[in-house]
């Protein structure tokens, strides 16, 4: 059986919720919605803490250490925990994760998920049912039907 480790990318320098969110406090470690609700971050913890799935690697700044162990506990979750001593963009903090997990687990998959989307739905079904061809070596992605068009993001085109 494939082993799922998902990677939960909470770096982020809080801009994009401004001014709610700051750099010391930024997007994924806010609540979603009143003061006893789940934070961003705590909600992929436990969208992610299901059957199928081993415990969360969860991937963040130095700076957020203190934040990350509160949160987790808050909620009674325990993660392996990656500091990056300065931010580096996804792709090699994504890298950083795969080298690590495969020390430990060479024929564990990495689910790379961000910290600070709110996702509907039973996307975990969507997930392990991709299992067997991350297993076998692709890539898989996902993702939702855009709105528009989005340069910033670049874009995936089907060259089969």
């Amino acid at each position: 059986m494939t082993r799922i480790y998902p990677l939960i990318i909470c770096g982020g320098n809080g801009t994009r919720l401004w001014p709610i969110s700051r750099s010391q406090s930024p997007k994924q470690f806010q609540r979603v919605g009143d003061a006893t609700s789940p934070t961003f971050f705590q909600m992929a913890i436990q969208r992610h803490s299901v059957p199928g799935y081993e415990m969360p690697w969860v991937i963040s700044s130095i700076r957020h250490r203190a934040t990350v162990t509160a949160q987790l506990a808050e909620i009674g979750r325990d993660a392996r925990i990656l500091l990056e001593p300065m931010g580096r963009n996804t792709g090699p903090a994504v890298l950083a994760a795969a080298l690590t997990l495969i020390q430990s687990d060479p024929d564990g998959v990495l689910v790379v998920v961000p910290a600070d989307h709110v996702i509907e739905g039973d996307i975990n079904a969507t997930i392990l049912s991709m299992a067997p061809a991350a297993a076998a070596g692709h890539i898989v992605t996902f993702g939702i039907k855009p709105r528009y068009a989005e340069t910033g993001f670049g874009y995936i085109t089907d060259a089969g």
